[in-house]
């Protein structure tokens, strides 16, 4: 294997990015950390539908708050489908961190180019 990589835009996608909870939010801030790290662009788009967010002090990566405003769960999907479209040229993947984003995920890719990966480190939509 080569030790060149090629280096990536990312655009990881949550609910929210809260330092001061833990679980699922450490390793969100730990995923970012290393792959900015290894240098990557790395850019946490929050769409915050459940939770608030509490930023760390100093991060290698991007937070860009995009909070949903919709009044139900057919106007949040849409509202993350449609950041997904505003942001899909400045990155080169999206990884979806939540599964409940997944399928809007699903949605997105089938007639947008961005490639689409997806997590499940939580079980809490089954």
């Amino acid at each position: 294997m080569s030790s060149e990589h090629q280096l990536l835009s990312i655009g990881l996608v949550a609910d929210k990015l809260n330092v001061s909870k833990g679980g699922s939010n450490f390793s969100l801030d730990l995923i970012a950390r290393e792959l900015a790290e290894r240098g990557h662009d790395v850019t946490i788009l929050t769409v915050n539908f459940a939770h608030q967010n509490e930023l760390p002090n100093q991060s290698p990566y991007d937070v860009i708050e995009t909070p949903l405003d919709g009044g139900s769960r057919i106007e949040d999907a849409r509202g993350v489908y449609q950041r997904l479209v505003k942001f899909e040229e400045e990155f080169d993947i999206y990884h979806m961190f939540n599964p409940a984003l997944h399928s809007i995920a699903g949605a997105y890719r089938r007639t947008h180019k961005t490639p689409v990966v997806g997590r499940l480190n939580t079980y809490d939509i089954f």
